[in-house]
């Protein structure tokens, strides 16, 4: 059996709707690779991770 894509996403916002995230985490072996040394042959877990901060009107960072 062999499982192509396991992944979880979350986003919404924290503490206020003016500050918002969004997550992607992978745990497939397909997701996982890609280590190297740079990072200690570590896998990645996380695939996306956004933060933003609506800070003025239409002005967000």
């Amino acid at each position: 059996m062999l499982i192509r894509r396991s992944r979880l996403k979350f986003d919404g916002f924290a503490y206020s709707p003016k500050l918002k995230y969004k997550l992607v985490l992978g745990f497939s072996n397909r997701d996982m690779s890609g280590a190297s040394a740079f990072t200690c042959n570590s896998p990645r877990y996380i695939l996306d991770a956004v933060l933003k901060w609506n800070f003025s009107g239409n002005f967000v960072l």
